[in-house]
C-alpha cells in the first residue's frame, strides 16, 4: 500500500490548491464537491 501511495498519492499542497480555488470564488458561486485524483491510475 505504501508503494501505491508513493507512486500515485497527491500531495497536501495540491489538495490545498483546490480548496484555495474554491475559497477564492465570488460569493455568488457555490462549490460543494471536489473529486481529486491522480491523472494516471492503475485501476
Amino acid at each position: 500500500m505504501t508503494e501505491l501511495y508513493e507512486q500515485y498519492g497527491i500531495s497536501p499542497d495540491r489538495v490545498a490548491n483546490v480548496v484555495a480555488f474554491a475559497i477564492d470564488q465570488p460569493e455568488d458561486t457555490n462549490v460543494n464537491e471536489f473529486t481529486i485524483g491522480p491523472t494516471t491510475q492503475p485501476w
